[in-house]
């Protein structure tokens, strides 16, 4: 089949007319200028050879235009009478209507014969393109839905990625509430409901749905996570309709507490699974615990140094929660793990210390040199030394703990003022001290080889 293009078809009929009218002319030229050159395609004819014909068709024609008259066309001559040219005028003049008439009526056939090849030509394409369609259609289809799938992955990373990229401040305590709770501005409410539904993986899930499990889980940079063992059946059970959940449940705590929402670990007496968090020394790490039902162990854990560790029971029974605290003594990340139960943690909060203070003047010392008086907070085992200068001391500790004294450097000399000390401010506090006499013992130490034999002592042969 030929298939003209659409500016050759139009051109191809107004020639047409055009030259039906000229080749009745025996006894007149005309001035054409402006004609248009039309041109056909065939079936095979490539696109760049399609739109090479189209920017041709622009260009006109060289015979166009000349602005001459033949005269052996029969043109007007100054050798004829005015009388024959008068009459000859008349003719011509009833001549052009008819030609022009006839000229508007072949242009009108000609547009209409373009409408209707138009029509037949949208129609000719758009069952090719249904055709094509139909050839490809689940190609298209599956490669579709990859591409959603990708963009939904995407989306996906960035709402992860989004929640890693926050501040808080650090005078307020941190707390992550697995229903999404909001604790007022007296608190980082660090775990809102877009951050908990960013736990789940599949961006396919519409968010507030059910039956969804999580896996490992990290925020602010690792600031908070959970290590899920390798697997994804780990559950977040909550009231909250908003928050992606596994199912509907709560808590209440020994201490009064309505819990809404909890994670719960699906794998049992497992030390892979468990919530980091990264402390600060001094910190007070506060948790709301509970169990699948049994009796659980619950152990605070530095990740860096597995001697410095603390541990507490939980053993209310299903429904309930226990309110468990513990406060790290290095700055460091600590792991919560339960050692023969499954994980189940409601509610986290994390408050750094403040700091004060603490300074005045020592009394009763007549040795020569310097000392140090040693502050031992008795929750973590921390240690504060404040040397002795000049009969003054200074040490900075952190606030609402209790600090144990001791001299370093002065074994004569023991604290005989109070020994203890909490401040929740900038504090002065003198301290008397006073020698005691050391006297020398000598003896042999005698055990029954067995449980509770200090270490390093062997048994003799």
């Amino acid at each position: 089949m030929t298939r003209r293009t659409r500016r050759g078809k139009v051109a191809a009929g107004i020639m047409a007319a055009i030259l039906s009218v000229t080749m009745g002319l025996s006894t007149m030229s005309f001035n054409l200028s402006g004609a248009v050159a039309f041109a056909e395609t065939g079936a095979e004819t490539s696109e760049t050879e399609v739109e090479a014909v189209s920017q041709e068709d622009t260009e006109p024609d060289d015979d166009a235009g000349s602005g001459k008259t033949d005269a052996a066309t029969g043109g007007l001559s100054s050798e004829d009478d005015e009388e024959g040219a008068d009459e000859k005028k008349a003719a011509f003049s009833d001549e052009d209507e008819k030609k022009d008439a006839s000229l508007e009526a072949t242009t009108q056939e000609a547009a209409k014969e373009e409408t209707i090849e138009e029509t037949e030509e949208s129609k000719e394409a758009g069952e090719e393109a249904k055709e094509a369609e139909e050839e490809t259609g689940e190609e298209a289809e599956e490669e579709t839905v990859k591409e959603a799938l990708k963009t939904k992955a995407v989306l996906g990373a960035v709402k992860a990625a989004a929640v890693s990229d926050r501040s808080f401040d650090d005078s307020k305590t941190d707390v992550w509430d697995f229903g999404a709770e909001n604790l007022g501005d007296a608190y980082n409410n660090r775990l809102d409901v877009a951050t908990l539904n960013s736990f789940n993986a599949n961006s396919n899930i519409e968010p507030g749905s059910t039956g969804v499990s999580v896996g490992d889980f990290s925020i602010d940079g690792g600031d908070f996570s959970f290590n899920a063992a390798g697997k994804t059946s780990h559950r977040i059970r909550t009231t909250n309709t908003e928050v992606t959940r596994y199912d509907e449940k709560s808590l209440v705590a020994d201490d009064g507490t309505s819990l809404s929402g909890y994670l719960y670990s699906n794998i049992k007496a497992s030390t892979d699974v468990y919530l980091s968090v990264a402390c600060q020394a001094d910190d007070t790490m506060t948790y709301y615990v509970s169990s699948n039902g049994t009796e659980s162990t619950l152990v605070f854990e530095n990740e860096s140094d597995s001697t410095d560790k603390a541990s507490d029971v939980f053993n209310l029974g299903s429904g309930k929660a226990k309110k468990m605290v513990f406060y790290p003594a290095a700055t460091s990340k600590y792991k919560l793990y339960s050692i023969e139960e499954k994980l189940v943690v409601a509610r986290v909060y994390r408050e750094h210390a403040k700091y004060s203070v603490l300074s005045g003047s020592v009394s009763g010392f007549d040795g020569t040199g310097s000392f140090d008086i040693v502050f031992t907070n008795t929750k973590n085992g921390n240690e504060v030394k404040a040397t002795v200068s000049d009969g003054n001391y200074s040490a900075v500790l952190a606030q609402g703990f209790e600090y144990k004294m001791s001299l370093e450097g002065a074994d004569e000399y023991i604290i005989t003022s109070d020994s203890a000390v909490s401040i929740s401010g900038d504090t002065t506090m003198d301290v008397a001290v006073s020698a005691v006499e050391l006297v020398s013992v000598k003896g042999n130490l005698e055990f029954v080889y067995g449980a509770g034999m200090p270490e390093g002592f062997e048994k003799k042969p």
